[in-house]
């Protein structure tokens, strides 16, 4: 009696009937199941969090074993399915039914974000399609605790009600209760594995950007990506999250264009308008990997042709590939962002190595100064373009990262600090670091010129990437989407950019004649820039303890102590044997000490997002709540090595006047912290056409789009953006 209640409903809803009877329909497949079978556990309290329903298993778990207020909290519902039998995805397709989940909780202060979803599988049943999974299948559900949630312990309730299916399908119920402890969001470690793989099924946020035209006939989905991408994808599926987008047993066809990927799926005038365009993309890449993307495209219902697809505008202030940025525009805010750059505090340090050598070289032939300035210019170029192409191959195998994504490695941070520290000595005198080789044809002056002024350009690229100077930062985010020849076009000139005042020094003999003659002064001057190195190593000191614990940072001082050590005893040992034996000890001792570190303080690393102020850890899943609930947010994105952001952050952000402008205007302020590599704000900064930080985004209340505020800040640039007055 159940299978032919189920059919008939598939059949009507196919058929077109009301969305108001087909509701009617499963709750009478749930009336007659629950009432006459009574085949699930319809009011079990499960103290172990395990349900056992007549055709299926669920389980509750919670990631942490108490709560703390400001933190979320992850529960993973985990179900599965009897052999043969699927559940649905949020989208059932043309039969079966959405998981209904209905949380409530007996404190103040607790409310639960919505159901994330992996990507389903194709059901097919006759000449019908559904969305669902035949294998075990977990959700994610953050629940949120506010300063109002005071109890010791909260009450949790969960009621659950979904659908298996074979030929026939059974509903299944249950109701489970949990007890939360307040605490300190203590992390539950045996469910890490867990929660990792739940977490790693889950879709990307939409990185690409795209626009969705509903026509009378078809749907025409184009997802902004360059040729390249295109050109990894071997085919493309969209999962419409709401009904009206198409015909779900109809096939997806798709086409590579100028625009980006475009997916061409039939549907019919009978069909309901969608309520929201959003879904699902799967993408199958040449090298084999499944990618699940979640599209919020933009809609467009008054096209009456593929071709209209085209002319659709970007919200939120994304910068697609479609965008219009000339060419000759991007250089040129490229080469006037590079000059820029030479006046960032993170770079000057490292620059006044080079004006020591310019000062050295100021009355040494034209040649040789040419040469200088060139190998100076040649090691930044280098350098920014080895970054491009290790990024642009990062991202290619699927993982995201943005720009200054070296910073984000404690590893690269901890060398650094030594490398600036190593630097600092020679700038003293305690240790001569030899450029040349002996023999080599050369005397050590000219070797370690030409050579010194290429390491020099490299050293100034690695801590300039993160001080991109701020308007350059739509446009390297817009750079990065284009083809390889225009992202490598647009780097070189960033890099010429920052080399040209020195480059110009080399080549301008009144410039050169201006700098002042060598002296005894410069042994003064020179170890006074040993200062200046050691502010840099501090602050990346700074940002390695943000990225990991003090325990790790114990091990970057001890290595960094034994290092200066191993080269101070290797310029006092007479023999050159016994001496690089005494340094190659030591070295090897501080490897293996750091490595012994690595994996006990860097796998568990954490970093405190939490302010003084009272703002939210971003989470997207948070941000669509509060959206839809027409709350304001102010959404910033930072990161512990950015220096425009902490700028920001203590002459703007969190000065008392802008802070009563959003309290007065109830703006919840939401903070992505990106010290650490966090996938998920990369795909977030990427929607907008960004590739690092600073991002400052304003969401109005119950407005659908975004505003997107200057990457250097002022009161009055918020309290415009705002509208306080």
């Amino acid at each position: 009696m159940l299978g032919l209640w189920v059919s008939t409903c598939s059949l009507w809803k196919s058929s077109l009937i009301p969305t108001v009877l087909k509701a009617a329909c499963v709750a009478m497949i749930f009336s007659i199941h629950v009432n006459a079978q009574n085949t699930a556990k319809d009011d079990a309290i499960a103290a172990g969090r395990i349900v056992e329903a007549s055709h299926s298993t669920m389980t509750v778990q919670v990631e942490r074993t108490n709560f703390q207020t400001g933190q979320p909290v992850w529960a993973a519902l985990t179900f599965i399915p009897r052999a043969g039998w699927h559940t649905y995805w949020k989208n059932p397709g043309d039969s079966g039914a959405q998981t209904i989940l209905d949380w409530s909780s007996d404190a103040n202060g607790v409310s639960f974000g919505k159901a994330l979803y992996p990507a389903p599988a194709l059901l097919p049943v006759g000449s019908l399609m559904n969305y669902g999974y035949k294998a075990p299948v977990t959700l994610l559900v953050p629940i949120y605790f506010t300063a109002a949630a005071v109890a010791n312990d909260v009450q949790i309730k969960l009621a659950v009600e979904w659908l298996v299916c074979e030929m026939e399908c059974v509903p299944q119920t249950a109701t489970l209760k949990l007890a939360l402890p307040k605490g300190a969001g203590d992390y539950n470690e045996s469910l890490r594995e867990v929660f990792t793989n739940a977490r790693a099924a889950i879709p990307d946020e939409n990185y690409f950007g795209g626009s969705l035209t509903v026509t009378q006939n078809h749907s025409n989905l184009l997802v902004y990506m360059t040729r390249d991408e295109q050109a990894a994808v071997v085919s493309a599926y969209y999962f419409p999250r709401y009904e009206g987008v198409l015909h779900y047993a109809a096939a997806q066809q798709m086409e590579r264009t100028d625009k980006g990927l475009l997916l061409s799926m039939m549907r019919s005038e009978a069909l309901p308008e969608p309520a929201s365009p959003n879904g699902l993309l799967v993408l199958t890449k040449s090298n084999g990997q499944r990618q699940a993307i979640a599209m919020t495209p933009m809609l467009n219902m008054k096209a009456t042709s593929v071709h209209d697809v085209q002319n659709v505008a970007i919200i939120d202030a994304t910068i697609s590939p479609s965008s219009s940025i000339p060419m000759l525009d991007l250089i040129f805010m490229a080469l006037a962002g590079g000059i820029i750059l030479n006046l960032m505090p993170c770079v000057f340090p490292v620059l006044s190595l080079k004006a020591l050598s310019l000062v050295k070289s100021s009355h040494i032939s034209q040649r040789d100064r040419r040469r200088e300035g060139w190998a100076y210019t040649a090691g930044i170029v280098t350098s920014f373009c080895l970054i491009v192409f290790v990024l642009l191959a990062i991202r290619s195998s699927g993982i995201a990262i943005g720009w200054g994504f070296q910073l984000q490695e404690p590893l690269f941070v901890a060398s650094l600090v030594v490398l600036m520290v190593v630097v600092a000595m020679s700038l003293m005198g305690t240790v001569h670091i030899s450029t040349g080789f002996d023999g080599a044809g050369q005397s050590f002056t000219q070797a370690g010129g030409v050579k010194g002024s290429f390491f020099t350009g490299v050293l100034a690229t690695l801590v300039a990437t993160p001080c991109t100077a701020p308007f350059m930062a739509p446009a390297i985010g817009y750079a990065l989407t284009q083809d390889i020849l225009t992202i490598f076009v647009i780097f070189i000139m960033l890099g010429i950019g920052l080399a040209l005042p020195f480059l110009a020094l080399a080549y301008s003999d009144r410039l050169a004649g201006m700098m002042p003659r060598p002296g005894a002064w410069m042994e003064t001057f020179k170890i006074a820039l040993s200062f200046p190195m050691l502010l840099t190593a501090a602050w990346l000191l700074y940002v390695f303890q943000s990225q990991t614990n003090p325990g790790a940072m114990f091990g970057l001082l001890v290595a960094v102590i034994i290092i200066a050590f191993a080269l101070w005893l290797r310029e006092r040992i007479e023999h050159s044997l016994g001496r690089n034996v005494a340094a190659l000890v030591i070295i090897f001792g501080v490897v293996v000490s750091f490595l012994y570190y690595t994996p006990m303080h860097f796998s568990g690393r954490t970093v405190d997002t939490q302010t003084q102020l009272d703002t939210v850890k971003y989470d997207a899943t948070a941000l669509n709540d509060l959206r839809a609930e027409g709350k304001p947010v102010f959404l910033y994105f930072t990161a512990e090595w950015c220096i425009t952001c902490k700028i920001n952050e203590k002459l703007v952000l969190y000065r008392s006047e802008t802070q009563a402008a959003f309290a007065d205007n109830g703006i919840i302020q939401m903070k992505g912290d990106w010290t650490n590599r966090d996938p998920e704000i990369t795909k977030k900064i990427a929607s907008f056409g960004y590739a690092g930080v600073p991002l400052y985004i304003f969401y109005p209340a119950g407005a659908n789009t975004a505003t997107v505020l200057p990457a250097t800040l002022s009161i009055d640039i918020i309290k415009a953006t705002i509208g306080s007055k």
